[in-house]
């Protein structure tokens, strides 16, 4: 065993590699008892007290050995006591008693504890403890998942977080594009005000007036439905927008768009447009369509809705050429040579001879040298003589005059069997046998067969497409595509277009190009204006086919829709394409239409017109109208209602609204353009959904603040989608956004009393707009005016508005001991300016006091209250009231000078010891004051200051009287004693007082000597 000799032998070695001579290694030679007696010399040095543990630990007596003594083998160790925690630095003890810590308790508290025992250290794990290994590995697994789930939880959070703030400002960046679209091309919020402020701000054509007599159609609507009555809405706009004389073409033509619309859905018909089923019981008229847009496409509802405006279309197209023809004939009478009282055909046979002349006639080119065109066939009647038969028959025809073409057929039959057509009398009398039992003028198969027979054989060849073959742009093809045939200008004919054209018609035949084409010398005959150019495509049209039909025959109201929704719009005026959409039953993209004609000229008759649309059922909206799509319009592309078509035949390009009155056979009477040309590229037919909540909401916003019952008539419409909240169903969303709407329109527009209604004298409620049209917003038992009114009265209150608006709103909504909050706060501002000017001495002059009107309606409406005993309210409050009531009557005696009334005044409240000096008096005036109202405490150093001051100048007023005599010496100490009193309730009162108050009664009482 090494000795520590040779230990210290064994170091010294250590550094024998190190050769620096200049720098050698310092060594230290010292024993034990040398390092003993250095430690405690360091141990002395630094100063602080010894606890008795060290004391203790200090008097351990020395080693008797030092470093070269110590015994080469082991002996006992030495047992040296546990090492001990010193005391805590003065410092450290005084900063943790400061902060409520026990010292002495924290020190053992960390004394005790044992990391060894807490905290298990890391061991590595043996190469052959498996079950060691799997546990570590088990727990380094779940601890991977664990951090790899709160990294996925972290990501899948953001990604989260980031699509609900980019949905929720698309949302917000949507609102704000409409409503600066809605600036740009709307209409000023004021244009429901005066004229001349009107006439200021918009410069469109006469939009005060049409807004004020849409708006009362729109509320003759609504009280309609009240009573549970059709109305003629578009008949009602019609007349509206015809008594502002507009100006602009678009308006002016959009009076007869209104008449088309009303027939179109039935509204001028005397029958129910619709079956009675369809109705809802609580009206016959509204929504009487909506059935049959919520039905399948397929459906039989669908399939009856389209076919119904297929007919209605017609017949308004049939009956306007009627007339047409009858003012043309009735213009010309030498040129028609009719005579007499003309029936029908006579004026179909006046009107040949205007429209294509005879004896060179007044179109030109019709007739050569007296004689007719070799291109009109020409037959003898019995009664007419000569006459270009086909022409006739088409007229009549085209004038919804079937019964009598078939009447005429049947009279020149043996005519016609000498050209081979003796069988057209039996076609046309079986198609006008169909459309008089509404079967659209169906023929049976073999009828059918024949008739397509004598097309293949004859009438096909009329018009020669064989001239060369070209690519037609936009034919109706089977497949949807483009049809080859003839170029238009490659087109030519063999015989009388009229035949071609009635042979086509009656039998329904050749649908892949469904339209009459124009060749020389036609092109102002057969298909002349836009409208002819639909009565064509709807005379074909079908809804449902016969099963023995090809699919590429098919031809239905949708495919006439698919054509003018894609192409049309490119050839015709606005007011024309306006039209042939409404004909064909596209009312939604009408309205879109119409919004954005002109910059938005006629954005308030697209709102009206889709109302009516609304009212009627006929509008196809989304189901949850704030969970649509973006925008107002939407297509969605669907499965074809009749598949395999696509467009066919462009219709005039220069077509008028209706060229009727255009000077008879003039090359522009109908329009230019090319009717045989096709609509190529159609793909079928999208469907279209109008979002009439969105688009009133955004009607209402320009107008709702400065007009609100109008607005109020609109939001109505928007609820016609919904149903009670109570019953549940799918137009809720129709129903909670009206609600929102209304709810938004009444916090805004702040016209409570319009809205909500208004207090008559004796207490009753004279009902407001929202409760008498309550019904039409699915409003039920009042609950949601309840709610609407309370969330009202809150906003008032809380920013701080009309004091007078939330006692309306409380009362209205039954919160009577809410309306005695507001009576008191009210009251209380008021007692504390009023008493603030006396304090100040600014004191009115002559002007009327401040709060007087406060004041005397605050009394009213205490004393309705009194004398209606069933409207219960807090006494405190009522008491507090008084009060503060009794405050503003001394206020206004003190104006007056009446200072000892105003005294006498005062002391009726019992808020200030003014009665006798006696300290007790004083002491309960003081305790009382820590119960007082806040309205009331709040100005309580006013209250005094006032006080001392009234009693004050009566002091002063005795003391320079003339007349000194006991009376006024007993009155002064009164005064004076009351005076003391109050200082006695300051000095026990409670409550804060401003420093100068005290200060300044104190000098009013020393001044009292």
């Amino acid at each position: 065993m090494a000795t520590w000799s040779d230990l210290q032998k064994q170091s010294q070695k250590l550094t024998n590699h190190i050769s620096d001579a200049s720098a050698p290694i310092p060594t230290l030679n010292r024993d034990l008892s040398q390092i003993e007696a250095l430690s405690r010399n360091l141990r002395a040095r630094t100063g602080r007290p010894q606890s008795a543990d060290t004391q203790q630990q200090q008097n351990v007596p020395l080693l008797p050995w030092g470093a070269s003594t110590l015994p080469s083998q082991p002996t006992q160790p030495v047992q040296l006591p546990p090492p001990q925690s010193s005391s805590l630095d003065p410092r450290t003890t005084s900063l943790l008693s400061r902060a409520g810590i026990d010292p002495q308790r924290t020190s053992q508290l960390i004394a005790s504890i044992r990391l060894a025992q807490s905290y298990e250290p890391a061991a590595p794990v043996a190469d052959t403890d498996l079950d060691a290994f799997l546990a570590h590995q088990h727990e380094n697994v779940i601890l991977r998942a664990l951090e790899e789930r709160k990294a996925r939880t972290a990501k899948d959070y953001e990604a989260e977080m980031d699509k609900a703030l980019w949905r929720e400002w698309g949302e917000a960046r949507k609102r704000i594009f409409e409503e600066i679209e809605d600036g740009m091309r709307g209409y000023n919020a004021r244009a429901f005000g005066s004229a001349s402020d009107t006439a200021m701000d918009i410069q469109e054509d006469n939009l005060h007036a049409r807004l004020t007599v849409y708006a009362k159609s729109i509320r003759l609507l609504n009280e309609s439905r009240l009573l549970h009555t059709p109305f003629p809405i578009l008949s009602s706009l019609e007349t509206a927008l015809d008594s502002t004389k507009p100006k602009n073409p678009l308006l002016a033509g959009l009076v007869r768009s209104f008449r088309i619309l009303a027939t179109v859905l039935g509204e001028r018909d005397s029958s129910p447009p619709g079956p009675p089923a369809t109705a809802p019981p609580d009206s016959p008229r509204e929504l009487v369509h909506i059935a049959a847009l919520r039905a399948q496409d397929d459906s039989p509802a669908a399939t009856s809705f389209r076919r119904l405006i297929s007919r209605r279309s017609r017949s308004l197209l049939e009956a306007e050429y009627a007339d047409h023809m009858q003012r043309t004939v009735a213009q010309n009478p030498r040129a028609a040579a009719v005579g007499g009282i003309p029936g029908p055909a006579e004026v179909a046979r006046g009107y040949v001879n205007v429209v294509h002349g005879r004896g060179g006639g007044v179109a030109g080119g019709m007739a050569q040298g007296g004689q007719w065109d070799r291109a009109l066939e020409v037959v003898r009647h019995r009664t007419m003589g000569e006459v270009p038969v086909w022409a006739v028959m088409f007229y009549l025809v085209r004038s919804g005059k079937v019964e009598e073409a078939a009447k005429m057929a049947t009279e020149v039959e043996g005519e016609l069997s000498r050209t081979g057509d003796g069988s057209f009398p039996g076609y046309i009398r079986a198609w006008a046998s169909g459309l008089a039992r509404g079967e659209d003028g169906r023929f049976p198969k073999g009828l059918r067969e024949a008739i397509r027979n004598d097309w293949d054989l004859r009438v096909r060849q009329i018009v020669n497409h064989a001239a060369g073959a070209a690519e037609v742009p936009g034919g109706y093809g089977g497949n949807g595509r483009s049809t080859p045939g003839p170029a238009p200008a490659s087109l030519a004919f063999v015989g009388d277009l009229f035949k071609y054209a009635l042979y086509k018609l009656v039998g329904r035949l050749d649908l892949r190009t469904p339209y009459i084409p124009r060749v020389p010398p036609f092109e102002n005959s057969v298909v002349r204006t836009a409208e002819d150019f639909l009565w064509v495509q709807l005379v074909l049209a079908q809804e449902r086919a016969p099963s023995d039909e090809p699919q590429s025959e098919r031809f239905s109201l949708r495919s006439v829709a698919a054509y003018y929704t894609q192409k049309a719009h490119k050839y015709a005026s606005p007011v024309t394409y306006l039209n042939l959409l409404l004909l064909c039953g596209e009312f939604e993209r009408a309205v879109e239409y119409l919004r954005a004609q002109e910059g938005g000229l006629a954005r308030v008759e697209a709102v009206q017109m889709a109302c009516a649309c609304a009212y009627y059922g006929a509008l196809r909206v989304p189901e949850d109208p704030t969970g649509a799509e973006p925008g107002i319009f939407v297509e969605k592309h669907a499965r074809d209602a009749s598949p395999g078509h696509g467009g066919g035949g462009s219709m005039p390009r220069r077509a008028s609204t209706m060229s009727f009155g255009a000077a008879p056979g003039s090359p522009t009477a109908g329009g230019g353009g090319n009717p045989g040309g096709a609509a190529g590229g159609v793909s079928g037919y999208a469907v279209a959904t109008l979002n009439f909540a969105r688009l009133v909401q955004q009607h209402v916003r320009m107008f709702g603040r400065s007009a609100p019952e109008e607005a109020v008539q609109y939001l109505c419409l928007v609820a016609l989608y919904g149903e009670p909240l109570r019953e549940g169903g799918p137009g809720q969303p129709y129903t909670r956004l009206a609600h929102r709407l209304v709810s938004d329109l009444v916090l805004e527009s702040r016209e409570f009393a319009r809205l909500l209604g208004s207090v008559r004298a004796d207490g009753t409620v004279q009902p407001g707009e929202l409760e008498r049209f309550a019904p039409l917003l699915r409003i039920e038992h009042g609950e949601f005016v309840k709610r609407v009114t309370r969330e009202a009265a809150e906003r008032v209150v809380r920013t701080g508005g009309q004091w007078k608006d939330a006692v309306l709103l409380y009362y209205l909504a039954g919160e009577h001991g809410k309306v005695m909050d507001a009576v008191v706060k009210k009251l209380g501002e008021v007692v504390g300016k009023r008493m603030g000017a006396i304090v100040d001495g600014s004191v009115g002059s002559g002007a009327p006091a401040v709060g007087s009107e406060e004041a005397r309606y605050a009394e009213d409406l205490l004393g309705f209250y009194d004398r209606t005993p069933s409207l219960r309210i807090d006494d405190q409050a009522r008491k507090t009231a008084g009060v503060l009531l009794t405050l503003l009557r001394f206020t206004e005696e003190y104006e007056r000078g009446r200072f000892d009334s105003a005294l006498e005044t005062l002391k009726s409240t019992r808020l200030l010891p003014l009665e006798n000096s006696d300290p007790a008096t004083a002491l309960q005036r003081a305790q009382n004051a820590a119960f007082l109202d806040d309205s009331i405490a709040r100005n309580l150093p006013e209250i005094v200051m006032a006080g001392v001051d009234c009693i004050a100048r009566m002091w002063r007023a005795l003391r320079e009287s003339t007349y000194d005599n006991m009376a006024s010496r007993q009155k002064m100490t009164e005064l004076k004693a009351n005076v003391d009193a109050v200082v006695m309730y300051l000095g026990k009162v409670v409550l804060k007082m401003p420093r100068d108050t005290y200060a300044r009664i104190i000098a009013v009482q020393t001044g009292m000597i």
